[in-house]
């Protein structure tokens, strides 16, 4: 009923705002998991407070925040990055700071309008969601973005607080199309973070449900509250490789089993005749690359697909003709196909095409989108100054 070290009351509200600047490039990753250990710090306070009163004893000077216990519960970084990061939230109105106060924002920011609907998951933005300690220790620790953003919408949609108890609920379901669209990941990035989840033992998998519940809500799941960062007490093994069978002392080790060796393919180094009569298309046609062409996607060269920047104006005529819908995660599918398509043997750019045009996405690997990830990280632009203003950023960031 109640989860194994207490929890901490997160409103959407306050996830909101934070994931809204952290959309618009006003914060950084690291910055957003300064943001999740402000709440714990504030926790260890509330909870020291609830004892000090239980005891009957009060404490006159107020209590204190030092950056040194960030750097402790992130597990990396110095006390002046911390600082850094908590003049940027504080500047932004997410967080409120001062000798012995550190506040979390609980009023709906302008930059989370088109956001906080989709948190609230149709119930009051202002409710209370009960995150378990352990698990926001967790996500203060991880350092994928995917896993974290992924774990918060299983936290959104599942945990709730009983009217009358108290108790928490811990169950509930959700669509990996729902995650991918409101968490602004990829949906191949959603189904890896629950596989890792579910591995790490933070929620069960759903085994039972018919094809037609899982189109309609998504697959339930059941929030751990017994969890214990990464491992659960007092759970067997649930496989024979984790729970081997016991074997007699002394038995000889089992053989290495012997599987029969294929032919090797047969080569045929003459060209297949149905290639001879083939004529070069003029995108791989010899001659000097004419830099200041067009981009377009009435005639794509391979070059268009090794830049960043051509991708982009790819990817914006793509959107307007509807080949794929908008948004960062629709343009990291878009990049990793193109990554994919330089990788393949053949013609790159109908690869490309074909893959895009007919939503080939199980073709392209998590490596594909790992290098693609990567590339488009290299491109961007550099962390705004301080001082300016989370609307500028947004309009920045439309642009």
């Amino acid at each position: 009923m109640y989860p194994e070290g207490g929890y901490q009351p997160i409103t959407p509200i306050q996830l909101a705002n934070a994931l809204a600047a952290l959309d618009a490039g006003a914060i950084t990753f690291r910055a957003f998991r300064v943001y999740l250990g402000c709440f714990e710090l504030v926790a260890i306070r509330e909870a020291a407070r609830r004892v000090r009163t239980a005891a009957g004893t009060v404490q006159d000077r107020p209590a204190r925040f030092r950056p040194a216990e960030l750097v402790r519960l992130l597990g990396e970084g110095t006390e002046a990055g911390v600082r850094r990061e908590l003049k940027r939230l504080a500047a932004l109105g997410l967080l409120t700071t001062g000798p012995g106060l550190l506040a979390v924002t609980e009023t709906p920011l302008e930059s989370n309008r088109d956001l906080l609907p989709e948190l609230a998951c149709g119930r009051r933005p202002t409710r209370n969601v009960p995150v378990p300690r352990r698990v926001l220790v967790f996500l203060c620790r991880s350092r994928k973005p995917a896993l974290v953003r992924t774990a918060l919408a299983y936290l959104l949609r599942g945990l709730a607080l009983e009217r009358g108890t108290g108790a928490v609920k811990a169950a509930g379901t959700v669509k990996i199309s729902w995650i991918s669209s409101a968490f602004g990941i990829s949906e191949r990035a959603a189904r890896a973070s629950r596989a890792e989840l579910i591995r790490l033992g933070l929620i069960a998998k759903d085994t039972g449900s018919h094809q037609r519940k899982l189109n309609r809500d998504g697959a339930y799941f059941r929030i751990n509250l017994c969890w214990a960062g990464g491992r659960t007490p007092g759970r067997l093994p649930a496989s024979p490789v984790d729970n081997p069978p016991l074997r007699a002392p002394g038995s000889a080790p089992l053989g290495a089993e012997i599987r029969p060796a294929f032919a090797p393919p047969v080569k045929r180094p003459e060209t297949p005749p149905d290639l001879k009569t083939q004529k070069l298309a003029p995108r791989d046609g010899p001659g000097v690359r004419n830099e200041g062409r067009r981009v377009t996607l009435r005639n794509i060269r391979r070059d268009d697909l090794r830049r960043v920047s051509s991708l982009r104006t790819l990817h914006r005529q793509a959107v307007a003709a509807r080949w794929l819908p908008p948004g960062e995660a629709g343009f990291l599918n878009f990049a990793a196909a193109a990554v994919h398509a330089n990788r393949a043997s053949g013609d790159a750019v109908r690869i490309f095409v074909a893959v895009v045009r007919r939503g080939l996405w199980h073709h392209v690997t998590q490596a594909d989108e790992d290098r693609a990830r990567a590339a488009v990280a290299r491109t961007r632009r550099p962390a705004p100054a301080a001082g300016t203003p989370l609307g500028d950023l947004l309009r920045r960031a439309a642009a």
